[in-house]
């Protein structure tokens, strides 16, 4: 059932829900399609309508830290769907070294594994809409065991999944959908949530909404604003351990260079039938070097002017180039308590506090950055393959993420927010339990990247989908029991 609180106000209060979902954006729609395909009565609350608007937009401003960053309101959509309106369609889920990078500090480690997630990558990819793969996870000739070839998964055309189960859950007999309905207090009662509030825009009365168990999935920031909101007269729910908040994460994008392949010589990049290539750092290569991990991609390749610009820089060695290209590099940053997400003393429209991004990256992270460049120039040099020019911001170490929003791909790596309300053993070390519950409190859940302890070097679309496909699982032998 769609109800539009633009245009009616529904009766919620002879209504038990199972479950009441904030948030309609991809991990939202998961769960409630998930839920409610298993028989329990669902509330899935978006507070944007079907498509985005300038003025739903306008809620989503916030300011941001000292480095260059896209504007909040650019990189968040408040519509349903989410952030699916703007998805680039790449996917690749976390690999196994990603949950138990116990190098860095504070531990890296997540209380879960990649074979938790394993099963549900099926599911996970029938919901984004995966048509095709490019690529092999394989070991790289000549890269001495540092880089390896990758297999991405692509959505094509990416799939917009309020576009794509609007039908579903409209018709659904089980899921209630109101759109125009922004979360604004909860409730609660010893160790539980009792019941949420819902702004009506037609009323000054909120809707109160009373369920067995709820689930924030508004997306990374948005879930972490409204816990801090909660959490304003001390350190209440989730936030026993002062993570709330904290360890927030981007991936770090750049051009890494321009590279020229020899004539007759085969490599990755090269490849005849893909406008895209792509190769990853391997354990390996980060057991001996530390930083975060990475993931190298080129353009389509072609002979251009680079050609000549290499030939007079080295000489002989190049004149049998015939191929060239850019390459790029989008870089895992190690998790840092410093990044943070904080609240303003500005209000919003409807009267909430503003959202400030005070993201952060340190010096080890763009010492990784130059690190990847030099060992992918490495590679062309000792596979003979060509050579690579890499960028003078990346080798300067000082500022290589300068003008990087202008960049190819930029504005999907700046969308992936992650982290914020990380995953834990402890209470004390996060907010999240390995089921994504919030610590402390019995009946609420985290769904989204807010929860990642780490970002590796994927995509997280594909990761916050089977994550929310195991949460609701989870919600159900819950309920059940």
């Amino acid at each position: 059932m769609l109800i539009d609180l633009n245009q009616r106000r529904p009766d919620l209060a002879g209504t038990a829900f199972d479950v009441c979902i904030i948030g309609g954006g991809v991990a939202g729609i998961t769960l409630a399609t998930k839920l409610g395909a298993g028989g329990r009565r669902v509330l899935l609350v978006e507070a944007g309508g079907r498509e985005r608007s300038a003025k739903s937009q306008v809620l989503y401003r916030g300011r941001l830290g000292d480095l260059e960053n896209l504007p909040l309101h650019e990189t968040r959509i408040r519509a349903l769907g989410g952030s699916s309106h703007h998805w680039g369609g790449w996917c690749r889920p976390l690999d196994a070294g990603d949950f138990a990078r116990s190098d860095f500090s504070p531990d890296g480690t997540w209380p879960i594994g990649k074979a938790d997630l394993d099963p549900y990558f099926r599911d996970a990819a029938a919901v984004l809409g995966i048509t095709e793969t490019r690529g092999a996870d394989l070991a790289l000739a000549g890269a001495e065991q540092n880089l390896a070839t990758i297999r991405m998964y692509f959505s094509t055309p990416p799939a917009n999944l309020g576009s794509n189960h609007f039908d579903a859950l409209r018709q659904s007999p089980n899921v209630r959908l109101l759109l125009n309905a922004a979360h604004l207090s909860m409730s609660r009662d010893a160790a539980r949530v009792s019941a949420l509030a819902i702004k009506d825009p037609r009323s000054p009365t909120p809707l109160l909404c009373r369920a067995r168990a709820f689930v924030f999935a508004m997306g990374a920031v948005e879930n972490v604003r409204h816990l801090l909101i909660h959490n304003r007269t001390g350190r209440g729910i989730g936030n026993a351990g002062g993570a709330l908040g904290r360890y927030y994460m981007q991936h770090m994008h750049q051009e890494l260079g321009q590279f020229v392949l020899f004539e007759g010589r085969s490599a990755p990049l090269a490849a005849a039938d893909s406008a895209l290539a792509f190769m990853a750092s391997t354990e390996k290569f980060l057991r001996a070097r530390g930083g975060g991990a990475f993931r190298i991609y080129s353009t389509t390749l072609a002979c251009s002017g680079i050609l000549d610009q290499f030939r007079e820089l080295t000489g002989a060695s190049c004149r049998a180039a015939t191929a060239s290209g850019t390459v790029y590099i989008t870089n895992e940053q190690v998790p840092n308590g410093d990044s943070r997400i904080l609240l303003t003393d500005e209000a919003d429209e409807l009267g909430l506090p503003r959202v400030k991004l005070d993201w952060r990256i340190a010096d080890g992270d763009r010492t990784a950055m130059r690190e990847a460049a030099l060992e992918f120039g490495r590679y062309l040099v000792r596979a003979d393959i060509g050579r690579l020019r890499i960028n003078p911001a990346i080798l300067s170490a000082s500022a290589p993420l300068q003008g990087w929003t202008a960049l190819p791909g930029a504005p999907g790596a700046a969308g992936h927010q992650m982290g914020g309300a990380r995953m834990s053993r402890t209470a004390d070390d996060g907010v999240v339990d390995g089921d994504c519950r919030v610590w402390g409190t019995d009946n609420l859940y985290l769904a989204g990247s807010a929860v990642f302890r780490t970002s590796g070097h994927a995509t997280p679309t594909l990761t916050i989908v089977q994550l929310a496909l195991r949460l609701a699982d989870t919600i159900e032998r819950r309920l059940a029991g």
